[in-house]
């Protein structure tokens, strides 16, 4: 982190505000992780939320969510499976550089991309982030479910009206049990 502060605590930055982008803006991820440790982990949930808060009045979001559900008509669970899916379908996971947390904002790189037909893909940050925006643009109320061992938190995923949605999950494959899991309102 910046030299001689300590880091903030994770209330002062869920509450941080962060910089308004607009679809105009340039593409290019914004990188976080400033501070170390999960200090850093709770400064990319802080912008993770504020991404997908802004992100989820954008009319191209809310226009994606009112398309992708049409057919549920007011199925809550159909609504955040519906979405869950588009999401898993079009946004291939490819790892961060290593040393860095990227963020690829929903309106600016993935919806922005989708709808030029070129190639976007992120991590499990920023699929979270897409789902909750879309999820957010419907009515819902997603959480950030926040993962990890004993030493930090390294993952997250989506938690809608009790349902876990993790769009890095494989069929099939078993995962270990968490050590950790938190769970932070977007």
């Amino acid at each position: 982190g910046p030299r001689g502060r300590a880091p903030p605590s994770a209330e002062t930055l869920l509450t941080y505000p962060q910089p308004v982008l607009s679809a105009e803006a340039e593409e290019a991820p914004q990188v976080s992780a400033q501070w170390p440790g999960e200090a850093g982990t709770w400064q990319t949930v802080a912008m993770m939320r504020n991404m997908a808060r802004e992100s989820s009045l954008h009319p191209w979001i809310r226009d994606r969510a009112a398309q992708v559900t049409a057919h549920c008509e007011r199925n809550t669970r159909c609504q955040c499976l519906a979405l869950y899916g588009y999401v898993k379908n079009v946004l291939p996971y490819v790892k961060d550089p290593e040393g860095v947390e990227a963020l690829h904002h929903p309106v600016t790189w993935i919806e922005r991309r989708l709808r030029e037909g070129k190639p976007v893909y992120g991590d499990c940050d920023d699929a979270s982030m897409y789902l909750a925006a879309l999820l957010l643009a419907i009515g819902h109320r997603p959480r950030f479910r926040v993962l990890g061992r004993e030493d930090r938190l390294h993952h997250v995923s989506v938690v809608c009206h009790n349902i876990f949605l993790d769009t890095t999950v494989q069929p099939g494959v078993q995962y270990p049990q968490p050590k950790r899991a938190l769970q932070v309102p977007v």
